[in-house]
């Protein structure tokens, strides 16, 4: 499209009778007026550099179906303040907001991320390093937050976590304000979603979990080496990877 100068695209569902897919690469590189983009629930594939230079993007609705965000999607596009994310299980948007993946600097002024209804998985890293975002309200139909998933959004202060998250893949709050604010806290166990064990704060040597934890995430209890013993309630169903890493003088669960 190139130079397009339209401030708000719909991009169409079908063409010519035909479903609109994908998004090829580049196919909005450098239109400087684009202000508000809505991708529909067809389009399964975003390529590379499709929003790269669009110097005035604020707003961007990606759709139900959309499982590919390619390279550099957003690259140099540091307007961008809004996003409405709607994929049910994106496969592959890693970081697609942030420098690891862009090849450029996160998009550091995006302030408002909005999960959608359908959504059941967040990808990994997916809004790694943005510095703005200040809440995220995770909806009920979310079961899986991916790793790294909102790693140093150091701003980030609100988090609703809902009873249908049943997994949180590591690292997916590490610092965070909210985070900060826990381990800063007198709270001896930070317990979200189904029943998950994001994380321990206490300084006891003989620790009790209590009852209706179900999981104890990744790292929860991660270099506490004053830790003697652990009793684990009847409802624990899981333990996951690396839970008691650096527990060097652990002996009795």
């Amino acid at each position: 499209i190139g130079t397009c100068t339209d401030i708000n695209i719909v991009v169409p569902a079908k063409y010519k009778g035909l479903p609109v897919t994908k998004i090829s690469d580049s196919a909005f590189e450098n239109c400087s007026s684009l202000y508000n983009v809505y991708i529909p629930d067809s389009v399964e594939n975003i390529g590379k550099q499709v929003f790269a230079n669009c110097e005035t993007l604020s707003r961007i609705r990606l759709g139900l179906n959309l499982k590919y965000i390619g390279q550099d999607c957003f690259h140099n596009s540091y307007t961008l303040d809004t996003v409405f994310w709607d994929p049910i299980a994106c496969e592959r948007a890693n970081g697609v907001f942030m420098g690891d993946f862009c090849k450029c600097p996160p998009i550091l002024g995006l302030k408002h991320f909005y999960i959608g209804a359908n959504v059941k998985k967040l990808p990994s890293f997916l809004c790694k390093n943005l510095s703005q975002l200040e809440e995220i309200i995770i909806p009920n139909n979310v079961e899986v937050i991916g790793d790294g998933a909102f790693y140093h959004c150091d701003s980030l202060e609100k988090i609703d976590i809902p009873t249908s998250v049943t997994t949180i893949e590591p690292f997916a709050f590490d610092n965070t304000k909210w985070m900060e604010d826990f381990e800063n806290s007198s709270r001896e166990f930070l317990i979200v979603g189904d029943g998950i064990l994001l994380s321990y704060n206490g300084g006891g040597s003989h620790v009790t979990l209590p009852e209706g934890v179900k999981k104890i995430a990744p790292y929860a209890f991660y270099k506490h080496n004053g830790l003697l013993s652990v009793s684990m309630p009847d409802s624990l169903l899981e333990i996951g990877e690396a839970a008691f890493e650096g527990c060097t003088n652990l002996r009795e669960i």
